[in-house]
């Protein structure tokens, strides 16, 4: 049986009063449930991104230039952001499209763009934005945690002179992917990698059908790289892919955050679950008793 529980003290109750076995967690009451004697459990399922859509300008001038995309990355402190916003539960990076702890991911491009405001501070001045300009986002509300972290980007962007214009979409999902897919908006906030390589691509790099590329943004170099990798062996596609991600990253289309984690809690009574990297969501490999799990 499914429990629809709204807050998260409740869940954490309920709990401990063997009224379930298992639960979603909250960063909130992790440390209540480590010291009710829980299993706390991160599970991966996407990276929290600034997708920078208008790279050609056709709305916002700036982000045509790679010296702005990147000094919006070098602006970001994702380290801080996950200790602030994520109590800790996610991992900071500079790749969109690949998940830390997946092969797609390239440990060589951690901490790619550190946090550094005064490269950023730089990089706007030699782009012609010493005083920095007015950016468009548009985020939605029906995540959890979503409002933080974009409001955190927010107050980062602006110490280089960004001014972050948000648009929040709280009616449903189907409203904000249509509206991200309107051209209104040079940027959207939104889950980017989670699961694997060729499916993040498919949603925002090759063509300008993809589902999240609104303004069809392509690039040669990432395209071949694309291809290649989905054709090659899968003894060879690790590498190819890390290669993609290294075009990405350095081409700043995306401005990464971190790598967002599902928290979950187990009783005692429940055994042998696991957690995969590349296929976001928790796998349990035996039974849940009847009336013993909450879902939110």
């Amino acid at each position: 049986m499914i429990h629809i529980i709204g807050q998260p003290s409740s869940v954490l109750s309920a709990l401990q009063t063997g009224q379930l076995d298992a639960a979603s967690g909250a960063t909130s009451t992790v440390q209540q449930a480590k010291t009710a004697g829980m299993n706390v459990v991160p599970t991966a399922f996407g990276t929290w991104t600034l997708v920078l859509d208008d790279r050609a300008g056709a709305v916002s001038k700036p982000l045509a230039s790679l010296d702005v995309r990147e000094a919006i990355n070098y602006a970001i402190d994702r380290t801080g952001i996950v200790k602030a916003v994520a109590g800790g539960y996610g991992v900071p990076t500079d790749e969109a499209l690949a998940t830390p702890g997946t092969s797609a991911y390239s440990n060589s491009l951690a901490n790619y763009y550190s946090y550094n405001v005064a490269k950023a501070k730089s990089l706007m001045a030699a782009a012609g934005y010493p005083n920095g300009f007015t950016l468009p986002v548009l985020s939605e509300s029906i995540l959890d945690t979503n409002d933080s972290i974009v409001q955190a980007v927010a107050s980062d962007l602006a110490q280089i002179g960004i001014t972050v214009k948000l648009t929040t979409v709280s009616a449903s999902l189907s409203q904000f992917f249509g509206d991200a897919l309107s051209k209104q908006y040079p940027a959207i906030f939104w889950l980017t990698g989670g699961g694997d390589a060729y499916t993040s691509g498919q949603t925002f790099i090759p063509t300008a059908g993809a589902a999240l590329n609104p303004f069809g943004t392509t690039d040669s170099q990432v395209t071949q790289q694309y291809n290649a990798a989905n054709a090659a062996p899968a003894s060879q596609q690790a590498a190819l892919y890390q290669q993609l991600q290294s075009t990405l990253v350095k081409l700043a289309w995306f401005a990464p955050v971190y790598q967002a984690e599902d928290i979950y809690y187990f009783s005692s009574s429940v055994k042998n679950y696991q957690t995969s990297a590349a296929k976001p969501s928790m796998m349990l490999t035996a039974p849940i008793p009847a009336d013993g799990w909450y879902s939110s």
